[in-house]
């Protein structure tokens, strides 16, 4: 009986601290870095400075989709439209405590105010950059 009680107690206490509220937790300063897959091809890779948990400067490293590169395009008028979305939206961050900002990406036509051309903020799909920056977050400090 004891032996239940105390495998009970560890289990509720590592379940409690995995539940725990992301905006409580804190980041070591430093450079992250993160990234989404898709079938083997990453589509978006994100770099951003954290210190006390602000994102000081945060950019892509690869928006890639449909065979297209966003960061490299000089060309194709739409992709140069939503390269900019995109941009706008991880921007947006700058500034601002990581731990509360980020969940905002997920309503991104409330941060893009740019309409481009009939493209709204609801074009850009930002649950990639979203997977992204989380990937950063897990895999820790790329660079002190």
């Amino acid at each position: 009986m004891k032996r239940f009680f105390y495998v009970s107690m560890f289990l509720f206490v590592l379940i409690f601290t995995a539940c725990q509220r992301r905006d409580v937790v804190s980041y070591e300063n430093g450079t992250y870095r993160g990234m989404f897959a898709d079938r083997g091809d990453i589509q978006v890779a994100v770099e951003y400075v954290l210190k006390d948990n602000k994102v000081e400067k945060i950019s892509f490293r690869q928006l890639f989709h449909n065979g297209n590169n966003y960061r490299t395009e000089k060309d194709n008028d739409l992709v140069i439209k939503l390269r900019k979305q995109h941009e706008e939206l991880i921007n947006y961050l700058a500034g601002k405590d990581i731990r509360t900002s980020l969940r905002d990406l997920y309503t991104p036509e409330d941060i893009i105010k740019t309409e481009i051309d009939g493209l709204s903020g609801a074009t850009v799909r930002s649950g990639k950059i979203i997977s992204a920056i989380n990937d950063g977050l897990n895999r820790g400090i790329y660079k002190y």
